[in-house]
């Protein structure tokens, strides 16, 4: 789902806000530059992104993405340290 902050008006321009809310950040190791958040969205309005019962399917397909993307910092990390050392 697309759930944007401020909903659209007639022109398309941000107009009212919308009803979610951050309710607590995530206490994590790791990549402290890349939040994670608990957020509530509780009458908040979105719109559907893709075909209908196909989430599940995108989601993985996005989770092997990023899994190659952490795989590549690492690289670049390991490298780093290598350098320096």
């Amino acid at each position: 789902f697309l759930v944007p902050k401020f909903l659209p008006d007639a022109e398309g321009n941000p107009g009212k806000r919308n009803s979610l809310s951050v309710v607590s950040l995530e206490h994590k190791m790791g990549l402290h530059g890349s939040p994670t958040a608990v957020m509530e969205y509780d009458g908040a309005v979105g719109w559907l992104v893709g075909a209908p019962h196909r989430g599940m399917a995108a989601m993985f397909t996005m989770m092997n993405n990023a899994r190659l993307g952490v795989g590549v910092q690492g690289i670049g990390v390991a490298e780093a340290a290598t350098q320096a050392a």
